[in-house]
Formats: C-alpha cells, sequence, structure tokens
C-alpha cells in the first residue's frame, strides 16, 4: 500500500499517469528467503584459472553461453560493455554465478548523470542473477539522475537478490534502475540493516524509478522504506 514501507512496490511514487507498465502481468512475490543460504560459487567461477579472467570469466554472450561474472571487476566490464550496444543489436546476455560484494566500488560509474540525456547513456542487455544475491551496492549522487544497479537499463533482470542497497539521487532512482524498460522477474530487494535507504526527489521507486514500459512478475521490496 502506499504511504507504507511498501511504496514504490514495482515500481516509481509518482507521478504515475505517464508510466506505461502491465500491472496486468505485475504479480507480488510470494516469499523472501535469506539471502546467502546454501549458494555457493558454480560453473566457471568453481575454477581458480578462470573466476578471475578478464573481461569474463566464460561465455561470449550469446542465450546458450553467457558472459559469466564472478566478481566486482566482471560487473565493471559488463557495466561498459553494454552502454555501447546500439538499438536494434541483439542484447548480450550475462550470468552471475557467485554472490557479489561490491561495498568496495561504491559510487562506481554506471551512467548516472546531472543532465536529461537518458537514451545515449542506456545499459542494453539480459542480466540473469541465477539466484545469486548482490550486496554493497552503494550509489549516492543527490545532483544525478537516473540511479541505480543500472542507471538506465533497456533489457531484462532475473533471478536475483539485493540485499542492503543505499541509493540516492535526484530524479529516476530505484535500486534495479533509475530509468528502466523490459522484463523484471524474481527480483526483490531486501533490508537487513538500518542504513539500507532508497530516496530522491521525483520517480523514485524500491525496483526502478521511472518505468516507461515493462512488466513485473513475482518481484518487490522487503523491509525497506522508500
Amino acid at each position: 500500500p502506499r504511504g507504507s514501507d511498501m511504496s514504490g512496490y514495482f515500481f516509481s511514487k509518482f507521478p504515475e499517469s505517464i508510466v506505461d507498465v502491465d500491472l496486468s502481468r505485475a504479480t507480488p512475490p510470494q516469499s523472501f528467503q535469506e539471502p546467502f543460504i546454501a549458494k555457493v560459487p558454480s560453473g566457471a567461477c568453481r575454477e581458480p584459472s578462470l573466476r578471475d579472467r578478464v573481461p569474463f570469466a566464460s561465455g561470449n554472450g550469446t542465450a546458450l553461453a553467457p558472459f559469466v561474472i564472478c566478481n566486482k571487476d566482471q560487473f565493471l566490464e559488463m557495466l561498459r560493455k553494454t552502454r555501447t550496444v546500439l538499438p536494434g543489436v541483439p542484447k548480450p546476455v550475462f550470468r552471475l554465478r557467485d554472490n557479489l560484494d561490491l561495498s568496495t566500488i561504491a559510487n562506481y560509474d554506471n551512467g548516472s548523470h546531472s543532465s536529461f540525456s537518458v537514451q545515449n547513456d542506456c545499459h542494453r542487455a539480459i542480466f540473469e542473477g541465477n539466484g545469486y544475491t548482490i550486496r554493497g551496492l552503494v550509489q549516492a549522487y543527490e545532483d544525478r539522475d537516473s540511479v541505480g544497479l543500472f542507471g538506465c537499463l533497456q533489457g531484462v533482470v532475473t533471478g536475483l537478490r539485493v540485499v542492503d542497497p543505499v541509493v540516492i539521487g535526484r530524479d529516476r532512482v530505484g535500486v534495479i534502475a533509475g530509468h528502466f524498460s523490459g522484463r523484471i522477474s524474481n527480483v526483490s530487494v531486501i533490508s537487513h540493516d538500518r542504513s539500507a535507504t532508497i530516496s530522491g526527489r521525483s520517480y523514485v521507486g524500491g525496483l526502478v524509478g521511472l518505468a516507461e514500459a515493462g512488466t513485473f512478475e513475482n518481484s518487490g521490496v522487503y523491509r525497506l522504506s522508500v
């Protein structure tokens, strides 16, 4: 319900009239699990010779062989790579094979900006969380727009947990993306720490800030004020 700690449950708080989201396909999360239970590295991330490989542990970015991400450096490489994907070109596919701790790269460059140039700054990607968790996310830019894990994202995010995020911006602020179009499925944002926060001036949401178009399935925010 709006006005409670679940405000911005699926997308932005306000104004709602210009947000084109298919709510008929949006379903609230059925349950939330504790984030770090029995989820250990898998695939290439189990191999010492592969997990720290540059730019990615394995893969070629296709649906059959996604780029595998095991660490924060590969995560940053994903952000760099997906900002150069042109509209109309197939989006590269990325897959987590381990939990990520981003606390040592607070305020990394994710395409947030101080002027309205969103279409040139959007990441275009398919990001498969594969049931893993991202913690230590800090994006604190009070004078910037489109702030989140991805600043602006056109694509798909699935199977991801984000725990105790700190996301602060001006306009279009959300944990997954400040500005979004695409699909989010089985994604949860969970607060275990009182320092976790999402705040901004307008278009502020738990999952995304401004959703131009998209579907949201079995996803939401748990124990976090927006």
